[in-house]
């Protein structure tokens, strides 16, 4: 390879004259054009295409699954929305939220309880506006919420209907005299008048996506619930009531139905109208347990405690045989005037019952009975619940028997029949289709609307403090009852305590609930969650979605609503986004921050409880925040830079020794060089700007990190270049001389060398992008035009400025102030002259080194080290990025990441399925998912109280398309011909016309809430409204939450499990996968270990190619690129020292440690193999030429960084401040320590140095500078290095 080294170095040789020549002839011209070029690069920043996406995104393997799941994703749904969460809990750990106690309600004596706290906040959320280039917004605008679908609309179809029908039972006494009332005595929420919807009502929006504490109470509804809902909820369970139930069911319903009696009587807390079946005589009575006993609480004084008896159901369903034990009303009634007046009102009916034997006597003694009750209690009915629900039993009762109210027929038939005659303008009683239709339609529209509401949930405002803790442990253990789950009319009726959203959806109360466990049970338990044993509740939360900005739903929404805006800009939707997340986090700070008046300041309200909070931006504001240099310590790094710059580059020695003596001193000055150094550093900051300016301008996606550690790079590889061209200038420059003939040899000497490394750095950050990682690929890309742009410009802007300070040298004119020095400064010989540093390589280093025993100490201590970081990296190194790390302390961002990490470890997830082969319509394909969603609840890494099969299109807790199907069929709604089979929430509906005909009816009802989910296609594989002819259906998303993520492991082993469920059910039929945060940010730590090796191993491969190209000696590379490895296995080990663990970051680091260490010894190894002499001599040699400007760029970056350790983020002073700092550390110390011994042992043979460098250059370079040291040390004070 000899011959063609020298032909190589031959014409670089020729290369690098040639362009010197042309910078001494034309110098202006060649700097102007640097710096034209550089401004004009740097203004790309102006175009740059920052990448705004969550971090976590960046970080997905691109070879991986979840590319393709994201991007299949993105197009049915735009992306992930946006998550805001605010939580309430006590200021004082170990506290409760609530003041009360048991002897009074939560507000009785006080308002200042968890519960009213969250509901402020959520008050602040729901009136924030904002104004956005003309408009103003509310979060209505950006909240993820349902379509409602068009039928319920002001003035439609099914609004019309349900209006009409609402109207109309105004008029139905049955229905206003006892089936309403009887209604509202159960829900106290209910007006105490029937109240119909008023005329044109019909539905403009549902409420936002949501879940939330209070959402276990009534007052959830006093929180962005629109006000057609509001006039719904005070008819929509009575009105379900009258087209599902007859008058007959409807006793029957109350003689079953539980009455909650511990607020008249402790120790009673479970009543049930019965009829008695004793003697064949019907009496009416209350029917409880207590003490383990069967009671009956009699509105008579009839002793049946020696009379055996059946008791049964008014429809026979009990048929239990006991001995009922005497009870009375004297429980509500202490002064015993009630129960004497019922005694004597009964005692002729008691006296006649004995001598009664005919069916017909018994009969009219019951009537009897009846009348005398109704016509006793009747008084006291308004002042006394209990009677008041006795007498409406008993008139109801009495009506239905005698037959004035049939008891077979709907409740609101004759209202059902004219309501649909009105809309369609048929006469009543009309059979048509069309009627036939549009009966189907209000009866399934009223069934919907009775789960709509919070009218059935207990207030909090009139519980206790331990009744509001146990209503939250009965709601979340109810939630795992099959029972319930199947029948939400469990929880309407109050047969179970539910905390639902605001159409019935079951949500997990360990979303939004914790608290203390009961004495003698551990901290909530959250890994296999199934219930809540809390003896308090220290902590309620309200969480809301927001539209991804992408979201197709939204765009729809937006220009449907502000049509004179173009939104099919990406930007502005995005912007809106933000714009609206500022706003809230504005007004949220007050109080995260107990600003006065905030409720939260000393003596105010809420002054013992902490909010927090987080928004869409937190995330991402904290991560620009944690990796960006705060502006005066940037600027205080440059200026400490600047000056160890000046104090590198000038002769400082020589000024001071030669203080007094001015012609000495101004000549000490002359051969300084420290404004060169300032207009050095000035370039690289320039050229760092091109660089992402260059980046931008050829389309390189940028993103913070990019942006905050390109900047670094350029500035700690630039500086060691631009000190490695001004250390040739000082040693080659001979005023004796000409300009070009100095200027060909430095860019000989220095030229090939800084090439070497830049180009070895580009190849380096080049190969790292066959890395499948968009962030490494990101970064890399920008990190390779910058060192190449910082080349271009350290030719075009800083050969140049050396011309300038050269001339300036050759004139006699003192450095930085550019005055004339001494005249006699014309006769000066050569400015060469050994500093201290040549000296102490000369007498110390050079001999040291040289020492066998010490070359062995290093070896041995070099590869100790080693192996031991390379163990202890192993053994201590941790995975993951904690948010709670990143962030600020005592901000918001940190604070709610706490909480979250380890009070409510809980992520929510989305389970999504794409049709394949098969369409939803294919029985085949729906078992396939009823199959996977009772393959993925059990998973004890996801919250038991909501599972995906509750939030399923198909298998839905309160809007199953499956059940809709089945209750359509049942009743005949679904046209006869079609002959539809039957089908369940866990059996597939076997017929496609079934399916498509129960379809739209689904959507424009019981699926009005999940239109959020699904994705439909109409003609020309075009997005098309779901229900819109002929829509398909294509792709679903069902959220599900996991759960007890605390550590990194955590998060690993739920991936693997959900996985591992998921991935046996998606096939080329239906395509099924789970995506979500944590998919995005923690799948790449599978193969972390895998990217870090690729990212090191293709970097050090590029260090070979570029090395060998340059210097035609495998040899020397191999040895390079060892020692490059040794550096990042001994900054890997590190790592947990700087509590840096291992993720999407330190890899970036690690990937720029590979440039920094190239800085420190390429530039060695390429002078050591020019050097001639034996090993030891071309060691010193190196030494001599690399050792100075080496020192000067080491320690001017790692002073300079230690100023950014002053960083008030932790994460940037680890990250980035001192993982710098160790990073050129350690490539300073095995380049120039371990580098020389290796060298001057097992060093490749030297190369012939090229005999057209010239005898000044070779003499002033290759010759040893020692051998002059007695007439340059007669100068001691005209030190220039």
């Amino acid at each position: 390879m000899s011959s063609a080294w020298k032909s190589a170095n031959n014409a670089a040789d020729r290369l690098f004259a040639g362009y010197a020549s042309i910078v001494v002839r034309f110098t202006a011209p060649v700097c102007g054009l640097g710096v034209l070029l550089a401004v004009a690069f740097s203004l790309g920043l102006l175009l740059a295409d920052v990448d705004k996406r969550n971090v976590s995104e960046l970080w997905i393997d691109l070879d991986s699954r979840l590319v393709s799941e994201k991007a299949e994703f993105e197009k049915y749904f735009g992306g992930l929305t946006r998550q805001l969460t605010s939580i309430v809990t006590p200021s004082t750990a170990g506290e409760s939220l609530f003041s009360g106690d048991d002897t009074a309600t939560v507000l009785g004596n006080s308002t200042s309880n968890g519960l009213a706290a969250l509901q402020q906040a959520m008050r602040i959320w729901e009136n924030i506006t904002f104004t956005y280039e003309g408009n103003t917004y509310g979060p209505s605008d950006v909240c993820e919420k349902p379509v409602v679908p068009f039928p319920f609309r002001r003035n439609q179809s099914s609004a019309e209907l349900y209006g009409r029908f609402s109207q109309c039972m105004q008029t139905e006494t049955g229905f206003t005299s006892f089936i309403y009332p009887s209604l509202q005595t159960q829900y106290s929420a209910l007006p105490a008048n029937y109240t119909p919807v008023p005329p044109g009502w019909g539905i403009d929006e549902f409420p936002c996506s949501r879940a939330s504490t209070l959402d276990c109470f009534r007052e959830g509804e006093e929180v962005d619930w629109p006000i057609a809902l509001r006039q719904l909820g005070h008819v929509s369970l009575p009105l379900a009531t009258a087209v599902t139930t007859t008058y007959g069911a409807f006793l029957d319903e109350i003689a079953r139905t539980p009455v909650d009696l511990s607020v008249f009587a402790p120790g009673f807390p479970t009543l049930t109208v019965v009829e008695i079946v004793l003697s064949g005589f019907f009496v009416p009575c209350w029917f409880f347990t207590h003490d383990g006993n069967l009671q009956c609480l009699l509105a008579s004084s009839v002793d049946l405690s020696t009379q055996p008896g059946r008791i049964a159901g008014v429809n026979g369903s009990l048929n239990t045989l006991i001995t009922p034990q005497r009870g009375s009303l004297d429980q509500f009634d202490p002064s015993g005037s009630l129960r004497g007046a019922v005694t004597a009102a009964l005692s002729p009916v008691v006296t006649a019952l004995p001598s009664t034997t005919s069916r017909a006597e018994l009969e009219t003694l019951a009537e009897q009975a009846t009348q005398i009750v109704l016509r006793v209690l009747q008084p006291v009915a308004g002042s006394n619940a209990l009677v008041g629900s006795l007498l409406l039993y008993l008139n109801l009762n009495r009506r239905v028997k005698s037959g004035q109210l049939p008891a077979a027929s709907l409740i609101g038939s004759r209202c059902l029949g004219a309501a649909v005659a009105g809309h369609l303008g048929v006469a009543p009683g009309s059979q048509s289709a069309a009627v036939q239709a549009a009966s189907a339609e209000l009866v399934e529209v009223a069934q919907f609307f009775s789960s709509v509401g919070y009218y059935w949930r207990p207030s909090y405002r009139t519980m206790t403090a331990s009744q509001v803790v146990e209503h939250v442990n009965s709601a979340a253990n109810a939630q795992l009852d099959p029972a319930v789950r199947g029948d939400l009319s469990a929880c309407i009726r109050g047969v179970a305590k539910c905390c639902q959203a605001w159409n019935g959806a079951f949500v997990g109360t360990s979303i939004h609930t914790a608290g203390t466990s009961r004495p003698g049970r551990r901290r909530v338990p959250r890994v296999g969650f199934s219930s809540l044993d809390l003896s308090s509740i220290t902590l309620v939360r309200a969480g809301w979605e927001d539209y991804h900005h992408n979201s197709p739903q939204w765009q729809d929404q937006l220009q449907q609503r502000y049509p004179s805006v173009q939104w099919n800009s990406e930007r502005r939707r995005e912007d809106l986004a933000r714009a609206f997340d500022e706003k809230l986090t504005n007004e949220w700070l007050k109080l995260y921050e107990r600003q006065s008046g905030s409720s939260y300041g000393p003596g105010e309200q809420f002054s013992s409880m902490r909010f927090d909070f987080s928004t869409g931006n937190s995330l991402t504001d904290i991560l620009e925040q944690a990796g960006s240099v705060e502006g005066s310590l940037l600027g205080l790094s440059y200026g400490v830079m600047a000056v160890l710059v000046v104090l590198s580059l000038s002769n400082l020695g020589g000024v001071l020794v030669n203080w007094s003596n001015k012609d000495e001193m101004q000549l000490a000055l002359v051969d300084s060089h420290g404004g060169l150094g300032l207009a050095g550093l000035a370039v690289i900051g320039l050229s760092s700007a091109a660089g992402l300016g260059f980046s931008a301008f050829v389309q390189i996606t940028l993103n913070g990190l990019t942006i905050n550690l390109a900047p670094f790079v350029s500035l700690g590889l630039g500086i060691d270049d631009m000190f490695v061209f001004a250390h040739a200038l000082i040693t080659v420059n001979d005023r004796r001389r000409s300009p070009q003939d100095n200027m060909g040899d430095v860019l000989r000497l220095a030229g090939p060398s800084v090439c070497l490394t830049s180009f070895a750095n580009a190849a380096a950050f080049i190969l790292v992008y066959v890395v499948p990682v968009s962030a490494v690929r990101q970064l890399v890309l920008v990190l390779m035009v910058s060192v190449l742009v910082n080349l271009i410009f350290l030719f075009l802007i800083f050969v140049p400025i050396m011309v300038y300070d050269m001339r300036r040298n050759h004139a006699g004119r003192m450095d930085l102030c550019f005055l004339e020095g001494p005249t006699r400064i014309k006769d000066s010989t050569s400015e060469k002259r050994p500093g201290l540093i040549a000296q102490f390589i000369d007498k110390a280093y050079a001999p040291f080194l040289s020492n066998v025993a010490v070359k062995i100490a290093v070896l041995v201590v070099f590869g100790g080290f080693c192996i031991a970081m390379l163990w202890h990296g192993i053994v201590s190194s941790k995975h993951g990025l904690r948010t709670s790390d990143i962030a600020l302390r005592d901000t918001y961002q940190r604070d709610v990441a706490i909480l979250a990490e380890d009070v409510i470890p809980i992520q929510k997830s989305t389970l999504v399925t794409v049709v394949g082969k098969r369409q939803f319509s294919d029985p085949v394909a729906q078992e396939q998912v009823i199959n996977l969603l009772n393959s993925l609840d059990p998973s004890p890494h996801i919250v038991n109280g909501t599972r995906a099969h509750d939030l399923n299109f198909l298998t839905n807790s309160t809007a199953s398309i499956l059940f809709l199907y089945d209750r359509q069929r049942s009743s005949g709604a679904l046209p006869a011909q079609l002959q539809c089979p039957a089908a369940g929430v866990s059996t597939p509906i076997t017929s496609k016309p079934c399916y498509d005909a129960i379809f739209p009816v689904w959507l424009a009802t019981a699926g009005a809430g999940l239109t959020p989910y699904l994705y439909c296609q109409g003609s020309g594989g075009k997005r098309a409204p779901c229900g819109s002819p002929g829509a398909v259906l294509m792709a679903t998303r069902t959220d599900f939450y996991m759960d007890g993520l605390r550590e990194h492991q955590d998060h690993l082993d739920a991936i693997k499990d959900i996985r591992a469920r998921v991935d046996p059910y998606s096939n080329s039929d239906v395509q099924v996968y789970p995506t979500g945060y944590v998919f995005y940010f923690w799948e790449q730590y599978f193969g972390i270990v895998t990217t870090l090796i690729s990212a090191i191993g293709f970097g050090l491969l590029g260090v070979f190619i570029i090395t060998f190209v340059f210097q035609l000696n495998p040899w020397l590379s191999l040895i390079v690129c060892s020692v490059i490895l040794m550096i990042e296995v001994e900054l890997i080990g590190l790592m947990p020292v700087m509590n840096v663990n291992l993720n999407a970051i330190s890899i970036a680091n690690l990937v720029i440690s590979i440039g920094m260490a190239v800085e420190f010894t390429a530039h060695y190894a390429r002078a050591f193999l020019l050097a001639s002499g034996s090993r030891n001599q071309r060691m010193k040699t190196a030494l001599h030429e690399m050792l100075q400007p080496m020192i000067n760029g080491a320690l001017s970056t790692i002073i300079a960084l230690s100023v950014l350790s002053a960083n008030k983020f932790p994460f940037f002073r680890n990250y980035y401040a001192l993982t710098f700092v160790v990073m050129v550390l350690i490539a300073f110390v095995n380049g120039l320590l371990l580098l020389p011994v290796l060298l001057s042992l097992i060093g490749p043979p030297a190369r012939e140095c090229n005999a057209a460098v010239n005898e000044a250059t070779h003499d002033a370079v290759m010759e040893d500078i020692g051998d002059k040291q007695q007439q340059q040390q007669q100068q001691p004070g005209k030190e220039t290095v």
